[in-house]
């Protein structure tokens, strides 16, 4: 076969297969699109509902191994999971999503909890102006959680002033927060476990910075990690241990802490400091349960905040410091 017939022939069939794979990519486009649209139409209910449709991990995982849409079918697993106020569901797109814990993006985890986050907070919000008027015996945040001071059992009698309707919003709105809470809680548990490692291996700070700015941070262990590449603008830390943390962060300062042993930090920013003595000691809060490895006394607390002044070459007053034991118990930390 002359030369130039070879040539043609093999430049016909890599133009056939061009065109095959444009054609194949144009299949997997319109598929990509129809998905879309059904989970635009069906988390009108909600993103539970989604999720429990048979078809919905089969399809979505046949795009997470797509080059082109990996990225996309990640980004839009984020935003679900933080509407998802159903423990089991949740579970099962994390674990679709990243079957890997141990290689979870950092960033990817903190996208996911101040996405859980901003859902808590309008829960939150719907919750007290649902439950307004209602007499309770401790705070409103008991109404609030299924953890709270007031069990589902005795519930109803705080809400026999509502109307049935009222009352079971409230109840559901209880419940689907302990649901958010409870996931916020797995979510923090693996990025601290991150946090850790980076810290641990030295990684700190050569490694670009952790955004954690909105994030909920709740009952996990922190002890150890340096937040110096760490940016906790407006973070909660509900229930942390940050026992020999570097809590000098690279920017920002948290919007609410409770329940968290700050004062075991190896070292903490002069101002944060000042600002933690003054509205987060021991006790603060009424009913805070305090993270703390050993017996939380006014001395130990006091000898903490002296070494943590030295560190900064900061003068502390002992008489000064504010120390409500009444307010307050110790709970053991999580591993």
């Amino acid at each position: 076969m002359p030369i130039v017939s070879l040539l043609t022939l093999f430049g016909t069939v890599w133009i056939q297969g061009l065109q095959l794979q444009e054609s194949r990519q144009q299949d997997v486009d319109k598929q990509w699109r129809d998905f879309l649209s059904g989970v635009r139409e069906s988390v009108k209910g909600s993103s539970s509902q989604t999720i429990s449709d048979p078809t919905f991990a089969p399809r979505l995982k046949s795009f997470l191994n797509s080059p082109v849409y990996k990225n996309q079918v990640v980004d839009l697993a984020k935003r679900m999971m933080g509407s998802i106020a159903n423990k089991s569901a949740f579970d099962d797109l994390f674990t679709l999503v990243f079957p890997d814990q141990n290689s979870i993006d950092v960033a990817d985890l903190a996208d996911i909890s101040k996405s859980v986050a901003r859902s808590m907070s309008s829960l939150v919000n719907l919750c007290q102006s649902l439950s307004s008027g209602v007499t309770l015996p401790t705070t409103n945040s008991a109404l609030l959680r299924d953890y709270g001071a007031i069990s589902d059992t005795i519930l109803p009698r705080y809400l026999s002033g509502l109307d049935e309707k009222r009352s079971a919003s409230v109840v559901q709105a209880r419940r689907d927060l302990g649901a958010l809470y409870s996931e916020q809680s797995e979510v923090s548990q693996v990025l601290a476990s991150r946090l850790r490692l980076q810290s641990s291996s030295g990684q700190t700070l050569a490694s670009r910075t952790v955004d954690l700015s909105g994030s909920y941070i709740n009952f996990t262990n922190l002890s150890g990690v340096d937040f110096r590449n760490i940016d906790i603008s407006n973070t909660t830390f509900d229930t942390v241990k940050l026992t020999g943390a570097t809590f000098v962060p690279f920017k920002g300062t948290p919007s609410w802490m409770a329940g968290t042993n700050w004062w075991d930090a190896k070292e903490i920013e002069p101002q944060l400091l000042d600002s933690l003595i003054k509205t987060a000691f021991p006790g603060y809060l009424n009913g805070e349960a305090i993270i703390s490895d050993q017996p939380l006394t006014r001395d130990y607390y006091t000898n903490r905040i002296r070494e943590l002044c030295k560190t900064v070459k900061k003068d502390c007053e002992a008489s000064t410091l504010k120390f409500n034991e009444q307010n307050f118990r110790v709970i053991a930390p999580p591993p």
